[in-house]
C-alpha cells in the first residue's frame, strides 16, 4: 500500500500547508512527511491519511494505491 499520485500531486499543488493539514488530522507533520517520502508505509485503515484525503477534497479511494508487488 503506498499514498497515491494523485494524493502526492494534490497535496504538493495544495494552498493549505501540508504541516497544517497534517495537524488537522491528527497527524505529526514529520509522519506524515515519512509517508511521502516513502520512508515509512501507510495502512490503508489509517483514518489520519484518509482525513488528510478529505481535507484535500479526494475520495476515500483516491488516497492509496496498491503496489503489485502486493
Amino acid at each position: 500500500m503506498q499514498l497515491s499520485k494523485r494524493f502526492l500531486e494534490t497535496l504538493r499543488l495544495s494552498v493549505i500547508p501540508a504541516y497544517k493539514l497534517a495537524w488537522e488530522a491528527g497527524l505529526h507533520p514529520n509522519t506524515l512527511s515519512k509517508y511521502v517520502t516513502g520512508y515509512l508505509r501507510p495502512k490503508s485503515f489509517d483514518e489520519r491519511l484518509l482525513k488528510v484525503g478529505e481535507l484535500l477534497g479526494l475520495d476515500r479511494d483516491e488516497v492509496f494505491e496498491v503496489n503489485e508487488d502486493e
